[in-house]
């Protein structure tokens, strides 16, 4: 894999993709990600419309992603299928975002987790971090930290080139 490279444009641009290619620009950068395999990521949110809109980021991004409802619906099919990364939200019901990091963990998986919050305090970003977490993004999610963290977890299993 080649270090990337970076130019600056004086123009903005959405995403465009083609063929493999996708195109972002982002604080006056265009990223260009060469996916000959795509990563796969699972959000799990209870809120419907953001873990349906979070989903729908992903894919514009270039992602494969996969939507879960429920932390417990997420676990019955971790095991099923290839998880590059977890987006999670903190507080659900059932299985919180905590205790799902101490599944995993206790499981041994390494699969690189965000988490996403309204209520994000020192406590919680402590407990996120000792457990293993990636990161805690505060919601509104702020797309250019989300970005800079997927491609820091998942910068190794993209199989592709990426260029700025």
């Amino acid at each position: 894999m080649y270090p990337p490279t970076r130019a600056a444009f004086g123009f903005r641009l959405s995403m465009s993709r083609y063929e493999g290619l996708t195109f972002c620009l982002s604080s006056s950068r265009i990223r260009v990600r060469f996916l000959s395999q795509s990563c796969t990521i699972a959000v799990i949110d209870d809120d419907d419309a953001l873990r349906e809109s979070m989903k729908d980021m992903l894919e514009s991004l270039g992602y494969d992603a996969i939507a879960f409802p429920s932390a417990s619906e997420f676990l019955d099919l971790y095991s099923q299928c290839p998880i590059h990364c977890i987006i999670s939200d903190v507080k659900m019901p059932g299985i919180d975002g905590l205790q799902l990091l101490d599944i995993l963990n206790g499981k041994g998986a390494r699969t690189p987790l965000i988490f996403m919050t309204a209520f994000r305090d020192q406590r919680l970003t402590t407990a996120a971090k000792q457990g293993g977490a990636l990161g805690v993004l505060s919601k509104p999610i702020d797309s250019d930290q989300l970005v800079a963290m997927l491609e820091s977890a998942v910068g190794d299993h993209s199989g592709g080139k990426e260029t700025d």
